[in-house]
């Protein structure tokens, strides 16, 4: 008797290898994936890494996990049997965090916190000019800046060492890990509804597809991806200082704080007038608030970073805003509207695929229960041996029906219901949807927060250990404090940042994907499948 038709879910399977295992279990942790589901593991090889380097990023920190990667994979079979056996499987993992933390420090131009001179800075880091006294600005960058060589000269990679000698390092460097973190959220919870869609499409879900894939990824990017659009447009545009003494009117310097609204900047068409560097906090406030209303007298001179004026960027806005908005309810409304009508066809569908083996059923019960009436006292004994065998026969016939009701009832074939279920259902789901972009987009915030407080953690620790050492006034009291302090600076780097804050680090990496990532398309709801083996079994018995 064949089984195909049966309902009952299936198992899921995936081959891994020793490089995919340590994603897959990352995953599985969560939630098998649903059969015919699309795998998070496979974009999790690429994310997972790169965010963790975003938030662990230093040369040296980095390069230290680096290597233990590296000696786990390396001494892979040497090690088995060991303390690190535990950690074999996850040998991978380590070696790609540890090649992204370096990278990603070497972006922040961070070796220990000590920034590092690799290419040659684009400003003069021994001469310095004092910037215009009298004029406002100069309480944004301090009493002293550093002369660019070049108007043209751009840093090759990274950040400009330039930056660690300023006092107002740490605004700049915030504002650029912000805007970081802001523009991969979107791109990760993006690639989560693409994914979605393939969900869909695969499974012939078109209803799906059109009223909470293509509605919801334009929710998210009319939304914040309106946002990452004008962080991008602002970072090529052009936003030197220029001191306007009369002494020094062609010299340039670099940029402080782009999100400081006193700060002036030459025109980029070369005209005489200043112009300040446009807010895209008070862009987003007035779009949203304002419902595009901005101060003319406020921002005149304001450069407009999207078109061609200011009113032509705050009318884009406020289109996408309104989209946005009518495309709440079709997300809310659509669905329950057109499957809320379909009655409980499904149900009669099954009642009926089902009544033969209800009524095969009460047959073969019958015929068990009945005793059989013999017409011959004096039967022979194969006759006798027939009759138990056909008892037999009609017992097992009975018992395999019995087990096919079973696969059936531990099926998962979805049933109809009602407008209200699917109009309650579909409301949380909306409500989840919406509130969640602005909720998970903040929470990857954590990538510049974790960001900042390695580096933070790693520059005071260099200051009470390294700079104490070589601040001191003669030779015998470095000697003796360096006996000290660098031992302590070493401890305390393996132990803080290298032990607790890789943890940290990795804890909160492992909730961006669980959380803010699969939330927009996993289910997880499968089951892993598992060969039969007597060797388990008979294992599992013996235990017992």
């Amino acid at each position: 008797m064949a089984y195909e038709n049966h309902s009952i879910q299936r198992p899921t399977y995936f081959k891994i290898t020793d490089f995919t295992y340590v994603f897959q279990l990352i995953v599985d942790t969560y939630g098998v994936p649903t059969y015919l589901e699309a795998n998070p593991a496979l974009i999790s090889i690429v994310t997972f890494p790169f965010f963790f380097g975003m938030m662990f990023g230093d040369m040296g920190h980095g390069s230290i996990v680096l290597m233990f990667g590296l000696f786990l994979t390396l001494f892979n079979d040497r090690l088995k049997g060991s303390a690190l056996q535990m950690l074999l499987p996850f040998r991978y993992l380590v070696l790609l965090m540890g090649i992204m933390a370096t990278y990603a420090g070497f972006i922040y131009n961070e070796f220990f916190a000590i920034p590092t001179n690799i290419f040659d800075s684009c400003y003069s880091l021994k001469d310095r000019e004092q910037w215009n006294p009298s004029e406002e600005e100069g309480k944004i960058v301090g009493t002293f800046v550093y002369l660019r060589k070049s108007i043209d000269c751009n840093y090759p990679a990274g950040q400009d060492p330039v930056w660690g000698l300023t006092s107002n390092r740490l605004t700049f460097v915030n504002g650029v890990k912000m805007k970081m973190s802001v523009i991969f959220a979107i791109v990760h919870m993006s690639i989560g509804i693409v994914i979605k869609g393939t969900n869909t499409i695969y499974n012939s879900q078109y209803l799906e597809f059109f009223t909470e894939v293509c509605v919801g990824l334009f929710i998210l990017l009319g939304l914040f991806g309106w946002m990452d659009l004008l962080i991008i447009a602002k970072w090529f545009k052009e936003f030197d200082l220029e001191d306007t003494s009369p002494a020094v009117q062609s010299k340039r310097y670099f940029n402080t704080d782009s999100e400081v609204d006193v700060n002036q900047a030459p025109d980029i068409a070369g005209d005489e007038n200043n112009r300040k560097m446009p807010s895209i906090i008070n862009i987003l406030i007035n779009t949203v608030f304002g419902f595009g209303a901005h101060d003319a007298e406020t921002e005149a001179g304001t450069y407009p970073l999207i078109g061609s004026s200011l009113d032509q960027q705050y009318g884009i806005a406020v289109a996408l805003l309104v989209i946005v908005v009518i495309f709440i309810p079709i997300m809310l409304l659509t669905k329950p509207c057109l499957r809320g009508s379909s009655g409980g066809d499904d149900d009669e569908h099954d009642e009926i695929e089902f009544t033969d083996i209800n009524r095969a059923e009460q047959e073969m019960q019958q015929n068990l229960l009945q005793p059989r009436i013999q017409q011959d006292s004096i039967g022979s004994k194969e006759e006798d041996q027939k009759t138990v065998t056909e008892q037999m026969m009609l017992k097992r016939e009975y018992e395999m029906k019995s087990l096919q009701k079973q696969l059936r009832d531990m099926g998962t074939k979805e049933h109809s219901h009602s407008f209200g279920e699917l109009f309650i259902h579909q409301m949380i789901e909306t409500i989840e949807f919406v509130l969640g972009t602005v909720s998970n987009t903040a929470s990857y915030l954590r990538l510049w927060a974790l960001s900042l407080a390695h580096g933070q953690l790693a520059e005071t620790f260099l200051d009470l250990t390294f700079a104490m050492t070589f601040g001191a006034k003669n030779l015998g009291t470095t000697v003796v404090l360096g006996f000290f302090l660098w031992p302590a600076f070493w401890s305390i780097t393996f132990g803080v940042l290298i032990m607790m804050d890789q943890l940290e680090c990795f804890l909160h990496t492992l909730r961006l994907h669980w959380v803010e990532f699969q939330n927009k398309f996993f289910k997880g709801e499968g089951y892993a499948f598992k060969p039969y083996s007597y060797e388990a079994t008979l294992g599992s018995v013996l235990e017992e």
